[in-house]
């Protein structure tokens, strides 16, 4: 019986059939998985791309690449470098751009002492968490509190 050496195009192949979970379509044919690339028989590199650093569906994506990957000879296991590409939402006018900040969420309400720098530090903190960069400005002409938060 002969052994199949593993290619890259075999592992494309594979990979071929990883399908982004929302929008049903391959992650390769949507340039979400890129940079694949053999390293040893036992491990394959890729580079994979999502729309947001926080997205929810990583583990589920992780684990149908390994999957895909579990199907070839030698049942290879990937070691993947995640990335996100985020678009642009168009609600920033385009002459106030700021390099490099691709989201704004602004907090606010009328009324003092209701919570906004606490919400505010919580999901820059939790949106941290997750993966994304994240920073916080605190424009209370009163006195910033998000110092004192963190």
């Amino acid at each position: 019986m002969a052994v199949t050496q593993l290619t890259e195009e075999i592992v494309l192949a594979a990979l071929g059939t990883v399908k982004d979970p929302e929008l049903h379509r391959g992650m390769i044919e949507l340039k979400m998985i890129q940079d694949v690339a053999l390293v040893d028989p036992r491990t394959v590199a890729m580079r994979v791309v999502l729309t947001t650093p926080a997205c929810p569906l990583k583990n589920k994506i992780h684990d149908d690449i390994d999957a895909a990957l579990a199907t070839l000879p030698g049942a290879p296991k990937a070691e993947i470098k995640w990335d996100a590409q985020v678009s642009r939402t168009g609600s920033i006018p385009q002459m106030q751009q700021i390099e490099g900040v691709k989201n704004v969420v602004s907090v606010g309400a009328g009324k003092g002492g209701v919570g906004k720098s606490t919400s505010a530090v919580n999901l820059a903190l939790a949106l941290g968490q997750l993966g994304a960069r994240t920073g916080v400005l605190d424009a209370d002409v009163y006195g910033p509190n998000v110092p004192i938060l963190l």
